[in-house]
């Protein structure tokens, strides 16, 4: 398979916004929500963000420290710690960035 940086290059995309929306074009600004969808996109982004899962609150904290084993904080936490330490023998690891894990 191959990685999408070689199938889209970014060198082929101009990145200067002025180039593929321009200021003399009519709507130019023109919001693209209205404002009762803006205010709800946002809070659907707060409680996806802030509340449901927000690390402080307690019946997420709750949730967290009942799992048992396999799936409690310490056994996922030591799996990530084996999973992203490179030893030799080991396969090292890259973000979706294409970087090294360290």
């Amino acid at each position: 398979m191959e990685d999408p940086i070689s199938l889209f290059p970014l060198d082929y995309y101009d990145q200067s916004i002025d180039r593929w929306i321009k200021h003399i074009d009519p709507g130019y600004d023109k919001p693209l929500l209205s404002p009762e969808m803006n205010k709800r996109r946002l809070y659907m982004f707060y409680d996806h963000y802030l509340v449901s899962c927000f690390l402080w609150n307690p019946n997420y904290v709750k949730e967290v420290l009942q799992q048992s084993p396999p799936n409690d904080l310490k056994t996922e936490e030591q799996g990530l710690i084996d999973h992203f330490t490179n030893r030799p023998g080991r396969l090292v690891g890259y973000g979706v960035n294409f970087s090294l894990y360290i």
